[in-house]
């Protein structure tokens, strides 16, 4: 590309600066970054150091916080620190996250500053690279990139380690000394992880020491203490004692002699094995095409405008510029991106360039990659071509590749361009530098200014969700979640991550709108206009200025003011200036000044004097052109105004009218402007009817006006603003007093201002209330007429509502009692009055003895009364006797009851009470169904049926001779001869009285006999028989045994017993009970022997050998199952048989002779016997 400064720079080459010997040299030196240059003051520290050392330096510094090297790029005061003198040492600190999430830029800043802001190096100055450093453990944003201490901080070194071999600057490598000293257990960082301690700080101003002198910064100096001497040994040690010394370029000749500027700094970065074009003719130039903008993605990276003389000085030397060191592309494999070349072409050029484009993809030094870009048929009307290609999967990454652009040649895209012995054209190379394919695609979009907003999520491809964030530039733009608000022209660098931490940054451009821009139309005026304004329609809101682009000397510009100079034709531009939504543009208006017109006079308008209340004055002036005539006010446009050919005057003061006649074909425009005076008027101010004198409490009206009709202000002085409130244009009285009331008016331009004093005096309010009484039903009294009091009165009632109501003054007695009535002004005053409500007393009129029956109906109890109480009736005492309900009495039993009447109190009439005494007294109780019986001892029960007129309870009971009979109920039970009386009472109740009767009953004896039962005639020796022995009534008999029977039986209690043989008589004797008549019997019983030994029971039967080896037992009543047991006489079981049937047989054979027991059972069968085996 062509290079504008070569003839410069060539003179510049020759005026080397000189400096006597002997003399001490200054060293200036100025610090660009942020607060990691800022922190601890690194230039006041590094000057210090620099003086212990015995130099001389002038620093200077900018270090706003956060700020990044582009902002600088484009900061007005970075600007004028870089051109305010010639700097030996420029020092570059980028924002420290950049180089991790932005290399490129960071690189491409860096370039920037190296070609455009600071001086050549043959000048004298130098740009040094400010090696930041990586994050401390713990530090936020190190977790968040997911590296540790050691990778990030190499990241960082490395970084910068490639820009110091690929660019014309020193590299101050702090970062590594950071690593080396943080390694011996110095604390470099801050707290927050990432900016420098004061330690590290010091180390970093010995290391730009080191590199600046190229000596060991081992000077007095210290601002750390001790720690002085090792950190100085450290610095040195990095900079100066290790192989990477050449890496920092502090001892690198940038400039050879013979060398010319930054035309030849391509021989830092000479083609590996490309052959470079060789020299052409300067004759050959003429006819040959150039390159002028080179564009890869949208974005520039380098751009010149054609000189418009010498052609010749458009090319670059020998047709080849070398920008790799200056200029970087930044692709991504397998993505597609897009490179726009525009081009220059001489007018004698006849042929259609060739563009071609080529790079290294696989870094060998050739241009042999298939991906050649080739670009055909540039048009250059518009001079501009655009290809696409996809950087290949194999290009080499991390390394900076080769690209070549060529423009020019005659024999078409054949030509061999890469070893061309002559070339038409102009050769350009530049560096690329190959992403890795990210795991996030984000593809780079325009948005325009305040246009409609985007949703990133279609900008973007990624296999799971991404969030986006602004990472710079929000001042151009805002983030909605996934949509991207465009706001004003810029470049937005967007972040999209995900949750594994992947992530990818691109930079969207918002961009300015193409504004309208038009003239109305075009002009002609006469040259006696003198002047016409200007005015270009848009809808921008950039500022408008204009210019003459021809026919300078007919018009010029002063402004938005046309002036007309001269007769003729001219052209106007209007030039539309950029804002931040809209790009700069222009218009063109064509004018045409034409030759001088007619005088125009204007008569009869003249200077006038008038009244602000005046009536408007008509204005009539005349002229001798056929012009519009306009009257407009020039100046005190509050003052007057004109309207319809009349002046209205409104204040007073002084204005400008002007006549205005539009110019014609025959007459210029003409004008003249007359004075105007407005006198005033003076006022005062009107109170209105207010009167002098109110009282506490009063509210009045209080609006006083000027006399034309205004509102006046009011003002009060302190003590007066204590007596009155004051709300809208009323007052309150509030305490008695004099009250200084001034009323004014500031004038409004034509009324002059006036004031005026007017006193209100307050007075208390006098009321006089005295207590009072009246009847409850009184007609009402008037109140007013009760009171005494300066001026009308109100009243309410404080107390006893319920004995008094109010309607107005009126009050109404209700009923008795007292009520506290207050008569209140329309102040505080107030007086009360107690009025009594007297009642009248209740009369009864009743009788007080009332008598009646138990059975009698209930009686109304009656009376009469003046009173409209309500009458109860209470029981005072023989609630048992009586009860009320509903004023009747029920008669509930016999007795005197006591039942009080109540007349409950009103409103006008006082309680009363009454007594009334109820004598109570039974109803005769009656028993019927009764008479004297006659029974037998031995008869049935007999049933009584009394009957009574009573409710009460009837008893019967036995009243004489309870041994002859007894009651059960109303049963009559005879119990022996007699005779008896029974008494039937009923018991009185609450109606009837108790009554009684008494009947005998006569109970006749009855004969008797002896039954003597189931007794058998005959009873063996030893059983027993019971006796139960009655007589024919069912009495038992007396039993005893005939003389001479003791030793045949005995009769224990009721049992008879047989004990030897015999006859016995059993005499069985009733002694009669007095109903049943004695009675006596004989009864005779035979007692029989048994014959076999040992048995006890006569049903057993002897057999013929009771003592042989079986005994047999014959029981003759039994049948069925039989157990036959035989005991020792101690109770021991000896021997045991079972029988199913007769005959019941036992085995005795083994039994010695003696005396045993045998015990029998079976069902029914229970015994025992004494056996002897002999």
């Amino acid at each position: 590309m062509k290079n504008f400064f070569i003839r410069s720079l060539m003179a510049a080459v020759l005026i080397l600066p000189f400096s006597g010997f002997g003399q001490e040299q200054t060293t200036s030196v100025l610090f660009l970054g942020n607060s990691y240059t800022g922190a601890n003051d690194l230039p006041e520290q590094f000057r210090k150091l620099a003086k212990s050392g015995g130099k001389t330096v002038y620093v200077q510094s900018y270090t706003p916080g956060g700020y990044r090297l582009d902002q600088h790029l484009k900061n007005d005061h970075t600007q004028g620190l870089l051109s305010s003198r010639d700097w030996n040492y420029v020092v570059l600190q980028d924002q420290s996250q950049q180089p991790i999430l932005n290399g490129g830029g960071n690189r491409n800043s860096i370039t920037e500053f190296v070609r455009k802001k600071i001086k050549t190096p043959q000048n004298g100055s130098e740009g040094v690279v400010y090696m930041t450093w990586g994050r401390d453990e713990g530090n936020a944003w190190l977790k968040q990139m997911d590296m540790t201490y050691e990778e990030m901080a190499q990241r960082y070194i490395d970084h910068y380690t490639n820009i110091g071999k690929n660019l014309p600057v020193r590299i101050s490598p702090v970062a590594v000394a950071f690593r080396k000293a943080k390694a011996e257990g110095f604390s470099v960082y801050a707290a927050d992880g990432s900016h420098p301690s004061n330690t590290g700080t010091y180390l970093a101003a010995c290391v730009f020491y080191a590199t600046l002198f190229r000596e060991s910064p081992a000077v007095d100096y210290s601002s750390v203490g001790d720690d002085a001497q090792r950190l100085q040994q450290i610095a040195s040690e990095v900079v100066l004692n290790n192989s990477e010394s050449r890496t920092w370029n502090i001892d690198r000749d940038w400039f050879p002699e013979g060398t010319m500027g930054h035309s030849n700094l391509g021989t830092l970065f000479p083609p590996k094995k490309v052959q470079p074009m060789k020299p052409i003719n300067l004759e050959d130039l003429s006819k040959s095409a150039g390159i002028t903008q080179v564009t890869v993605n949208k974005k520039t990276l380098c751009k010149t405008y054609a000189p418009s003389v010498d052609a010749t000085l458009h090319f670059a030397e020998n047709g080849y510029l070398d920008n790799r060191y200056l200029y970087t592309a930044s692709l991504t494999k397998g993505f597609t991106h897009e490179i726009e070349i525009t081009a220059y072409k001489p007018a004698s050029y006849k042929n259609t360039p060739v563009v071609q484009v080529y790079i290294d993809f696989n870094n060998n030094g050739l241009f042999d990659d298939s991906e050649k870009v080739l670009l055909d048929d540039v048009t250059f009307g518009t001079t501009t071509a655009k290809a696409q290609f996809v950087a290949p999967p194999t290009a080499v990454e991390g390394k900076l590749l080769h690209m070549r652009v060529m423009v020019g040649g005659e024999s078409g895209k054949e030509l061999p361009i890469t070893f061309a012995t002559q070339y038409k054209g102009e050769t350009e190379d530049y560096s690329v530098l190959i992403q890795p394919q990210p795991t996030i695609v984000f593809n780079t979009f325009t948005s325009f200014c305040d246009g409609e907003p985007v949703d990133l999520r279609t900008k973007t491809e990624a296999e799971t969700p991404l969030q986006f964030r602004i990472l710079e530039g929000a001042d151009y733009a805002r983030l909605d979640g996934y949509n991207f608000h465009p706001i004003k022209a810029g470049d937005v660098k967007i972040q999209a991550y995900n949750d594994k931490g992947d992530s990818y940054i691109q930079t969207v451009t918002v961009a300015k709108k193409i504004p309208e821009i038009k003239f109305p139309q075009e002009t002609t005026a006469s040259i006696t206009k003198g002047t016409i304004p200007l005015y270009a329609l848009t809808n921008s809101d950039g500022s408008i200025s204009y210019e003459v682009i021809t026919g300078k000397d007919v018009v010029s510009v002063e402004g938005s003011t046309l002036k007309l100079l001269k007769t003729g034709k001219a052209i106007v531009v209007a030039i539309l200036e950029g804002s931040d939504c809209y790009l700069p543009n222009a218009a063109a208006m064509n004018i045409e000044v034409t030759p001088p017109l007619e005088e125009t006079e204007i008569t009869d308008f003249e200077d006038i004097t008038l009244s602000c209340t005046d009536e408007p004055v008509a204005l009539n002036p005349k002229t001798n052109s056929d012009g519009d005539l306009k009257l407009t006010v020039v100046s005190g446009a509050g003052i007057v105004s004109v309207q319809g050919g009349k002046l209205k005057a409104y204040k007073s003061g002084k204005a400008k009218v002007k006549a205005f006649v539009d110019a014609t074909d025959k007459h210029i425009d003409a004008e003249k402007i007359i004075d105007v005076t407005v006198t005033g008027v003076t006022s005062s101010i009107d109170f209105g009817d207010v009167p002098e004198t109110i009282y506490v409490g009063d509210i009045i009206d209080f609006a006083p006006k000027t006399i034309h009709g205004d509102r006046a202000f009011v003002k009060t002085d302190r003590a007066s603003g204590l007596l009155i409130s004051r709300y809208n244009n009323k007052i309150k009285a509030l305490k008695p007093g004099t009250v200084t009331l001034t009323a004014y008016h500031h004038g409004d331009g034509c009324i002059e201002a006036t004031e005026d004093v007017f006193e209100l005096k307050i007075v208390e309010e006098s009321i006089v209330f005295n207590d009072f009484s009246l009847n409850c039903d009184s007609d009402a009294v008037d109140l007013s007429e009760k009171v005494t009091a300066d001026k009308p009165v109100m009243f309410r009632i404080v107390e006893g509502k319920e004995f008094v109501t109010l309607n107005g003054s009126e009050l109404h007695p209700v009923a008795g009692g007292v009520a506290t009535v207050e008569a209140y002004g329309s102040g505080n005053t107030m007086a009360r009055a107690k009025v009594t409500v007297k009642k009248y007393g209740t009369q009864i009129t009743a009788t007080s003895r009332i008598s009646a029956k138990t059975t009698d109906p209930k009686k109304e109890l009656t009376f009469d009364t003046n009173s409209d109480g309500t009458a109860t009736f209470e029981i005072l005492d023989g609630d048992d006797i009586v009860s009320v309900e509903n004023g009747n009495l029920n008669f509930l039993r016999p007795g005197v009851a006591n039942v009080r009447l109540n007349i409950g109190e009103t409103g006008c009439y006082k309680s009363a009470q009454h007594i009334f005494t109820v004598e109570v007294t039974a109803e005769t109780a009656l028993i019927d169904g009764l008479k004297d019986l006659e029974l037998s001892c031995a008869g049935d029960p007999v049933e009584l049926t009394p009957q009574t007129n009573s409710d009460g309870a009837m008893t019967l009971e036995v009243a004489e001779g309870t041994e002859v009979l007894r009651l059960e109920g109303k049963k009559v039970i005879p119990e022996k001869a007699g005779t008896a009386k029974i008494k039937v009472s009923v018991a009185s109740t609450d109606k009837y009285g108790k009554a009684e009767k008494t009947i005998s009953v006569t109970v006749a004896p009855v004969a008797s006999g002896i039954v003597f039962g189931e007794i058998p005639d005959k009873i063996y020796t030893g059983k027993t028989a019971p006796l139960d022995v009655r007589t024919i009534h069912g009495e038992k008999a007396t039993l005893s045994l005939g003389s001479g029977s003791e030793k045949v039986a005995e009769i224990t209690a009721n049992l008879f017993k047989a004990i030897g043989p015999g006859n016995v008589n059993i005499v069985a004797r009733h002694p009669g009970d007095g109903c049943v008549q004695p009675a006596e019997a004989v009864k005779t019983v035979q007692v029989l022997k048994v014959s076999l030994l040992g048995i006890e029971d006569e049903s057993v039967a002897a057999v013929p050998n009771p003592f042989g080896d079986r005994l047999t037992v014959n029981l003759s009543e039994h049948s069925g199952n039989l157990t036959a047991s035989v005991h020792a006489l101690d109770g021991k079981e000896i021997l045991t048989a079972t029988f199913r049937n007769a005959p019941y047989r036992i085995n005795t054979a083994d039994l010695r002779p003696g005396t045993y027991i045998l015990v029998i059972k079976g069902k029914g069968t229970n015994k025992s016997f004494r056996i002897v085996k002999r």
